[in-house]
């Protein structure tokens, strides 16, 4: 059963886990589907939907996401679909009615079908200093407004510029995605230019469509059939970045945070994937952000308030996370296995009783860096680091260390040294934590040996405390473990 465990985690996570602060639902709204998210001034507002996209509603925030309330428009309208804003103007794309737009930061609402009923506004854009665009399900599907949205021309596109519908902004320049991979417009979409798309997977009928795009550092980040793929070169040659799950739908939204790039991902109901996953290296490392709330939930729009990150669910409503805003970089490796398990790892105070300032969970182990973030510690503020595991004894930092700039990296895998007290034994030229501490009393002794013994002698298997070396069964090997640890009297060692 463990060996299933641990193949299982590789195959469906195969990203780096930092298991960070939790999830909670919004308050005071319902349980509906949230296709837009969007900041105006000090306000938030949420574009939603209920059963087929037949009924819409507006919700604001002003408390960052924490609690919201209906927003009285004026109108009916069916499901939003899409959301833009600049300066004090919102837009709001609509399934069936047109363009519901406000001038005033959400107090007073138009809404316009453009002459053409039915008309289903599937993503809207606010480029330059008056121009809209939109992308529409009737007639030419690309138009564009120069009077803040009051009117607008068609724009006719050839085929390679199809559904424009997800957007981003670069200095200069007005981004999107489309179904042969990212078109540039340089006069904000008065006329496009398509990039080669080179690297984009294809589908069968040739097209290589990108979902959700994000101009970040300086790259083109595209949301595409199988991966999320990086442009240097604005959309002409694109590589995969290392995002490894499957069985998932396709990329919803990107947003980015400081050095941090958000995605989303639309899942099936019974998909344990993560919605939300995070890099703070362009892709080199992705990490499950979502790993507790709206379980089997899409997620289709993201958007960070100062201080929490907001999530728009498929039909959970709305969920909200501090936003993590310090990186701890951190590499440790064990010395009873040579695989990844979890770890606690605690930030603490540098002085007498050095109280926990926050703990994160996460995996850890193999000599493999791996990202913790955390919400209370602030820069220049020297801290230990103590790292806890299940059935290994507790490892304290050499000394108190500090975030600079909101990270930190710290490696207990290159000198005994780098433990308090030298408290690391060198396994495989690894300098690793020591095992046997399964009762958690921070030292190995004959109390832990007996709980070995008694395990071994019963043939236990799975994924048992006593089992040290992780191999699936608690026997000899694990034994040899506690006694030598236990005739070195291990202990935690700690300031």
């Amino acid at each position: 059963m463990k060996t299933l465990k641990y193949l299982f985690i590789a195959i469906s996570i195969s990203m780096t886990l930092s298991a960070n602060a939790q999830w909670t639902q919004a308050i005071n709204i319902p349980g509906h589907f949230v296709k837009s998210l969007v900041k105006c001034g000090d306000k938030y507002f949420a574009g939603t939907s209920t059963g087929i996209l037949n009924i819409g509603r507006i919700y604001s925030s002003t408390d960052n996401g924490q609690n919201w309330y209906l927003v009285n428009t004026g109108y009916d309208f069916s499901g939003v679909f899409s959301m833009a804003v600049r300066g004090d103007q919102i837009f709001a794309g609509t399934y069936e009615d047109g363009l519901l737009r406000s001038t005033d930061a959400g107090l007073t609402w138009t809404i316009d079908n453009i002459g053409e009923n039915g008309l289903g506004v599937f993503g809207v854009a606010a480029p330059g200093d008056s121009n809209v665009f939109i992308y529409v399900n009737i007639g030419f599907p690309h138009r564009l407004s120069v009077n803040n949205g009051q009117s607008f021309t068609s724009l006719p596109m050839i085929n390679q510029l199809s559904m424009l519908q997800t957007y981003t902004y670069a200095p200069g320049k007005f981004i999107a995605g489309s179904r042969y991979g990212v078109a540039v417009s340089e006069n904000n979409g008065a006329d496009w230019v398509s990039g080669a798309g080179t690297g984009l997977p294809e589908n069968p009928d040739h097209t290589r469509p990108v979902r959700a795009v994000k101009y970040f550092n300086n790259k083109i980040f595209a949301g595409c059939i199988n991966s999320i793929y990086v442009s240097t070169d604005m959309g002409n040659t694109f590589a995969p970045t290392n995002f490894l799950l499957s069985n998932f739908e396709y990329f919803s939204s990107m947003i980015s945070v400081g050095n941090k790039l958000f995605a989303s991902l639309t899942v099936t109901s019974s998909s344990v994937n993560p919605s939300v996953i995070m890099t703070t290296n362009e892709g080199i490392n992705w990490i499950n952000y979502q790993e507790t709330g709206f379980a089997g939930n899409s997620v289709y729009s993201l958007v960070a308030s100062d201080d929490y990150l907001i999530a728009g669910t498929s039909s959970s409503g709305i969920w909200i996370r501090p936003l993590e805003k310090q990186d701890l970089n951190l590499t440790v490796a064990f010395e009873g296995f040579s695989s990844r398990d979890t770890i606690d790892v605690e930030i603490r105070e540098s002085v007498s009783p050095y109280s926990i300032v926050e703990t994160r969970k996460g995996m850890g182990g193999s000599g493999v860096s791996n990202l913790f973030g955390f919400t209370n510690s602030v820069n220049a503020t020297p801290y230990y680091i103590t790292v806890r595991h299940r059935n290994s004894i507790t490892t304290w930092s050499r000394i108190p260390v500090a975030f600079e700039n909101n990270f930190m990296s710290y490696d207990f895998t290159g000198s005994a040294s780098q433990a308090f007290g030298n408290n690391l034994v060198n396994v495989n030229s690894l300098w690793s934590i020591y095992t046997g501490d399964v009762n958690r009393d921070d030292v190995v002794d004959l109390s832990d040996v007996a709980l070995i013994s008694n395990d071994a002698a019963n043939y236990i298997t799975g994924y048992a405390v006593t089992d040290l070396n992780l191999d699936g069964i608690v026997d000899l090997g694990d034994l040899i473990f506690g006694v030598n640890n236990s005739s070195k009297f291990i202990s935690e060692i700690h300031p």
